[in-house]
Parts: C-alpha cells; sequence; structure tokens
C-alpha cells in the first residue's frame, strides 16, 4: 500500500484571442442623462419598499410627483467580469417594480413602490475550506 504524501496541481489557461475579441456594441445614450436620480442602498438581496415618507425625505416635491413615472434601475449587485472580452452591461438595466396607488397620478401618503433588491455583498462556500486566492 502506497500513501500520497504530497502532489501538485497546475491549472493553465490558453485563451483563443480570435474567438473571445467581439465588437463591442453600447448604449446610444445612458439612462442617467435625463430626469432626477436618488441612489439607494442595497443591505441584503429581498424586496424593499420606497414610502411617500422616503421620497419626501430626499426632498421630493410630492405634490408634482407622478407614481406613474417612478422607475427603478440598478445591475443586481454584482461585480464586473474579470476579463475584459467577457459581455457586461454598459448601463444601469430597470427593474420591475410595483407601484400600489398610481391610477390616480398622485403619489398619496398611503401610497409605496415596491421592489427586489440584489446586494453587492456576496459570500461564496468554498469545499476547500479556505479563501480563495483573490481574497489572499
Amino acid at each position: 500500500m502506497k500513501k500520497l504524501v504530497s502532489s501538485k496541481f497546475v491549472v493553465e489557461y490558453d485563451y483563443d484571442t480570435k474567438s473571445v475579441i467581439r465588437a463591442a456594441v453600447y448604449s446610444a445614450n445612458s439612462v442617467l442623462k435625463t430626469g432626477d436620480w436618488y441612489k439607494i442602498s442595497i443591505y441584503k438581496d429581498g424586496i424593499y419598499k420606497i414610502d411617500h415618507a422616503f421620497l419626501e425625505s430626499l426632498g421630493i416635491d410630492m405634490s408634482t410627483l407622478d407614481p406613474r413615472n417612478i422607475r427603478v434601475y440598478g445591475n443586481g449587485g454584482t461585480m464586473l467580469p474579470e476579463l475584459n472580452s467577457d459581455p457586461h452591461l454598459d448601463d444601469l438595466v430597470e427593474n420591475a417594480i410595483v407601484v400600489n396607488g398610481e391610477s390616480d397620478g398622485v403619489f398619496d401618503p398611503s401610497d409605496y413602490v415596491l421592489f427586489y433588491g440584489k446586494s453587492s455583498s456576496k459570500w461564496e462556500y468554498s469545499l476547500s475550506g479556505r479563501c480563495p486566492d483573490f481574497f489572499a
């Protein structure tokens, strides 16, 4: 019977640059070009509620706010790809929202917006029991 005392594992990457070079397609204009923008922090994945009091605390004139014009944008909290040649989004993506009380065109104190937010904080389980090399 023999016992393996040590081993060495080598990973080599061989990219075919001809197959990964793609013509970049960019948005003609960023969604940030027009409108009023407010940044909202997302601490963990889940459903978030934007209500009248929150919007008022941002300094928004609630008498002129039409809830039918509210949009929520974000890219799901993910990191950019490691390789520049990998496809990635070049602008913010509109998220699905539910607006309660939008039919009258006025954002009343009982109205609110719901959306699913994804945090940028991610934890990954390592089967080896140690952190990946990029954390070292």
